[in-house]
C-alpha cells in the first residue's frame, strides 16, 4: 500500500511541476477534472457492463434450461432409459 502512495504522490507532483514548468500557472480546476473525467469513463463502462449483464441473464437462463433438457433427453436416449 505504501508503494502505491508513493508511486501516485511522485506521479501527481511530476503532472504538477510540468504544468507549472511550461505555464508558470497551475489551473486548479482542471488538475482536478481530468482524473474525474477519467474515472467517469472507466465507472459508465463498469455500469453499462453490468446492465448488459442483467439484461442478457434471463436469456442465458433460458438456453441453460433448454440444453440441459435437450442433454438430459440424450442422455436417457443413450442409456435406454
Amino acid at each position: 500500500m505504501t508503494i502505491f502512495f508513493v508511486i501516485s504522490g511522485y506521479m501527481i507532483t511530476s503532472v504538477i511541476l510540468q504544468r507549472w514548468g511550461s505555464l508558470c500557472n497551475i489551473d486548479m480546476r482542471s488538475f482536478y477534472v481530468m482524473p474525474w473525467l477519467a474515472l467517469f469513463v472507466a465507472v459508465s463502462a463498469l455500469i453499462a457492463m453490468l446492465v448488459s449483464r442483467q439484461v442478457s441473464e434471463p436469456a442465458n437462463r433460458v438456453l441453460r434450461a433448454w440444453y440441459s433438457r435437450r442433454a438430459g433427453a440424450a442422455v436417457a436416449l443413450r442409456t435406454g432409459g
